[in-house]
């Protein structure tokens, strides 16, 4: 099916509806235990809506999701849009201290989770703890949150409301909620469709964390916008990720540099079989070295950009006629424009190192429509602060060169980004400091071949110097 921009729904809401009047019994969503069609998946949605009416949850209420990758994440997450609900992705793969402490910071009013998650939840007595449902992956429908389903009478939510919480991270390494509304998660896809894609839906692959939402809008939205088909994949190992990706035809994914490495590294794994996957790889700087091996190994380059949970996804992209330029991040995306300013917010002219910022595009199909993120849960004054004149600053810095390549060359914010990971120097030196024969420390990121960047601390010892790195 190729859809055109003017046909594109105005929400997240609204996502199925082109593909249940064309195509109802094409694949919409795959995992190793379910394949669903259009018309199943809608059911599955409707029935969704109706199980979360019948635990009280209404428009506005929030309802965090901790669960492996699968065709649950995408029925609980569409069903959340239908219903007006708030949908707040928790990583199945945190400690349980952490999870209750996002669940703690966004005050859901459902909890839906694996039963083993449910069970640690409950033992640290989660504010939410009378409001857990267990979901099995293995089960063939929604299990416990199934309910009657509920009739598709044309009613959608105001997609300029919000209606995603992503869970990021500051330079002091405390959690924060970045608000997403419905019109803007759907806004990177459409653009992504149209001007990388022709408009057709794709076989798309998903094995990063479907509980983050840059991830749902790159996956499954990005997908289904298209009346494509999202594979879900759970077992990300390097045999069993290739063999899922050439069993299934997919023909495009989202992935880091780690993944990419490992791919290549495997002896099992024959790289030419991968020549018909278009693979986006992100995150983090990718070493140039890694390209050209890929290149050689597989038959056709990767793509890389740029982009932030903000935007929310990317901003900026190669493309086919995008070619890669080194050290770039591509150039911006038809929705948007890159400009770089100085600390008092003037801008820059190409050449020039400043802060990276995000604007709305002047014209074409996708002008003025981008705002940047609805707003940072619960702080008016730092919701301001990144949206002030007018431009969604990324507090990034960078430049552009005349043909308006992006260069990135560092993020303000501390955070090591760890093969896609975010790890905190903060936390770390927090926990190094208890060791008993630790004076001192500092924690940096150091370029790693396959993870981007690795952890690496400096330590500044007191009593024996001989203590062994590895106790550390």
């Amino acid at each position: 099916m190729t859809v055109e921009p003017s046909t594109t729904p105005s929400s997240v809401a609204g996502l199925l509806d082109a593909g249940l009047a064309r195509h109802p019994g094409r694949e919409a969503v795959v995992d190793g235990r379910h394949r669903l069609d259009y018309r199943t998946l809608d059911a599955w949605v409707r029935s969704a809506v109706g199980g979360l009416r019948a635990q009280g949850v209404g428009p506005g209420d929030r309802v965090a999701v901790s669960l492996p990758n699968s065709v649950h994440v995408v029925v609980l997450y569409l069903a959340c849009m239908r219903a007006g609900a708030v949908f707040v992705g928790v990583h199945p793969g945190l400690a349980p201290v952490e999870k209750a402490r996002l669940i703690d910071l966004t005050r859901p009013a459902l909890v839906v989770a694996t039963p083993t998650i449910v069970t640690d939840l409950a033992r640290l007595g989660s504010p939410v703890a009378g409001r857990h449902l267990a979901v099995d992956p293995v089960d063939a429908s929604m299990g416990v949150l199934a309910g009657p389903p509920v009739a598709d009478d044309g009613w959608r939510p105001d997609p300029s409301l919000p209606a995603a919480i992503a869970m990021t991270s500051g330079t002091t390494g405390v959690p924060k909620g970045v608000v997403h509304d419905q019109a803007h998660m759907l806004l990177p896809p459409s653009v992504i469709l149209h001007h990388r894609m022709g408009g057709r839906g794709e076989r798309i692959g998903v094995h990063l964390p479907m509980t983050t939402l840059n991830v749902l809008i790159l996956g499954p939205v990005l997908a289904l916008l298209g009346g494509g088909t999202c594979i879900c994949i759970e077992d990300h190992s390097p045999l069993a990720l290739a063999a899922t990706l050439v069993e299934e035809g997919v023909e495009h994914m989202s992935t880091s540099p780690a993944l990419v490495h490992d791919l290549l590294g495997h002896p099992g794994i024959e790289p030419r079989q991968l020549a018909g996957l278009r693979l986006g790889v992100g995150g983090i700087a990718c070493p140039e070295a890694l390209r050209q091996r890929y290149t050689e190994a597989v038959g056709r380059s990767f793509t890389t950009g740029y982009g932030l949970t903000e935007a929310p996804t990317s901003v900026t992209q190669e493309t086919e006629r995008v070619p890669h330029r080194v050290g770039a991040s591509g150039v911006a995306m038809a929705h948007v424009r890159i400009e770089i300013v100085d600390d008092e917010g003037r801008v820059l002219p190409p050449g020039s190192t400043g802060e990276i910022t995000v604007v709305p595009a002047d014209d074409g199909h996708w002008a003025r429509r981008f705002r940047g993120l609805h707003s940072y849960l619960d702080a008016p004054e730092e919701t301001a602060r990144v949206h002030r004149g007018g431009r969604l600053h990324t507090r990034d810095v960078g430049w552009l060169d005349a043909q308006g390549y992006l260069f990135v060359l560092d993020r303000e914010s501390d955070l090591i980004n760890r093969g896609g990971s975010k790890v905190s120097p903060l936390e770390v030196e927090t926990v190094l400091r208890e060791h008993p024969v630790v004076a001192d420390c500092i924690v940096v990121p150091l370029a790693d071949e396959r993870l981007g960047h690795t952890v690496a601390a400096a330590v500044v010892l007191r009593g024996d110097p001989g203590v062994d790195p590895a106790a550390l």
